[in-house]
């Protein structure tokens, strides 16, 4: 946990050159993103930072109430895509690409159980889908897709 912190502290003073999300995803994600999940909705909105960074901001609405918020992070380290994942009374988490793709990325951490595995799929410039992946406490998968349409 404590690296994970200090992590969070060292990233965001990188410089722009060290840390830049790839053009496809800005050029797709950019934008106000909405999914049905469970029994409300999943709102997003994903920006580019002026240090190339894409952020994405989030909420869960059931019911009339903000029950789950989350800032995620996409950027490059060393040549290598990082997602850092940060919810609202949890902490971080952090996963490397393993995959890339011109319409799809997959995202890993094995050092997590749930989720260990966080896939993008971009569908169209007004559709993308985000699925996670991994293993509840009881030890049955899990697999969660959440079907985006953009907004604005």
């Amino acid at each position: 946990m404590r690296n994970i912190c200090l992590l969070l502290l060292i990233l965001p003073s990188c410089t722009p050159s060290s840390i830049e999300a790839p053009r496809v995803l800005q050029h797709n994600l950019n934008g106000q993103w909405k999914a049905t999940a469970f029994d409300g909705f999943l709102h997003e909105t994903w920006r580019t930072l002026p240090n190339g960074q894409l952020e994405q901001e989030g909420f869960y609405i059931a019911n009339g109430d903000t029950l789950y918020k989350a800032v995620t992070r996409l950027f490059t380290v060393n040549q290598e895509l990082i997602l850092l994942s940060v919810i609202k009374d949890s902490s971080p988490k952090v996963f490397k690409a393993t995959s890339i793709a011109k319409d799809r990325i997959v995202f890993e951490n094995t050092d997590y159980r749930n989720p260990s595995k966080v896939i993008y799929t971009i569908e169209s410039p007004t559709n993308y889908q985000r699925s996670i992946l991994g293993i509840e406490p009881n030890g049955d998968s899990a697999h969660y897709q959440f079907d985006f349409v953009k907004i604005k």
